[in-house]
């Protein structure tokens, strides 16, 4: 995928040489191209893909069902809107990643991929430590990468950043214990299709539903955001809603217990 469009490339038995070209707008053949394996030019905004698509009649029909994107035209309307770049936008670029799923039942253990897409920033630094001491999340370590979920916004709000692929594949073993760091199981490199690619951008933009629905929802938010900092909505810890529950406080020995229950789970030696 390049600022132009979908480059093929196809081996030809006759000539024993790869014949590679740009494919033509509207092309009902991309369709015989979604299960081939795609890499993205360093150049390749956000744009230049969701633009590629709404030029392709088939192509669009098919994700709008595919990967649940019925509203897909209003999406790519959204396109034409002037872009809004914040400078206080802590994302660097988009990034098209896989996701694990864990599935654990009596008679195995499984794990399934999913293309996912979301926003990354820039490693943070002493500066950005500094402008975010009042995070309610609290400190981020220097050098620390943080991804950023971009269901919720409009398309035109980071179209315009580069799309990036990370074939990287890790599955780690979550320690329960706050203090006990995370365990990597496995690594790998994973390449993604087409069809990955495309199915992980749409899918996540649509996942509120078609801009009209995202952005009542995003309004109501906002209008819970206000009574709690006015104060008209009253809120709780965490804590006392279990206790009135009746669920017991974790301990140590439950955190041990569980960790110790994790770590013969897996057949696999550690590092």
């Amino acid at each position: 995928m390049t600022p132009d469009g979908l480059v093929v490339s196809r081996w030809n038995c006759e000539t024993q040489e790869t014949d590679s070209g740009l494919m033509e707008e509207n092309d009902l053949k991309v369709l015989s191209s979604l299960r081939t394996f795609c890499e993205i030019d360093p150049d390749t905004t956000l744009w230049h893909i969701m633009n590629f698509v709404r030029k392709n009649d088939a192509l669009s029909q098919f994700l709008s069902q595919y990967s649940w994107c019925n509203s897909i035209d209003a999406f790519h309307a959204e396109l034409d809107h002037p872009a809004v770049i914040d400078e206080n936008d802590g994302m660097d670029h988009m990034e098209v990643r896989w996701a694990v799923d864990y599935h654990k039942t009596n008679s195995h253990t499984s794990f399934d991929l999913s293309p996912d897409f979301v926003g990354v920033g820039l490693p943070i630094t002493k500066e950005t430590q500094q402008r975010r001491q009042d995070d309610p999340r609290g400190e981020l370590p220097i050098g620390f990468i943080e991804t950023y979920s971009v269901s919720a916004s409009p398309v035109n709000q980071f179209a315009h950043l580069k799309v990036v692929l990370n074939t990287e594949v890790v599955i780690c073993r979550v320690k329960r214990h706050p203090k006990v760091e995370n365990c990597r199981l496995l690594s790998s490199e994973c390449g993604f299709s087409l069809l990955d690619i495309l199915d992980a951008i749409y899918w996540d933009i649509s996942f509120h539903g078609p801009p009209t629905q995202r952005d009542e929802f995003l309004g109501e938010m906002k209008e819970r955001m206000d009574d709690i900092e006015t104060g008209l909505v009253d809120t709780r810890p965490i804590d006392d809603l279990l206790d009135d529950m009746g669920v017991p406080p974790r301990t140590e020995e439950d955190n041990k217990a569980e960790d110790e229950i994790d770590g013969h789970e897996w057949d696999i030696e550690e590092d």
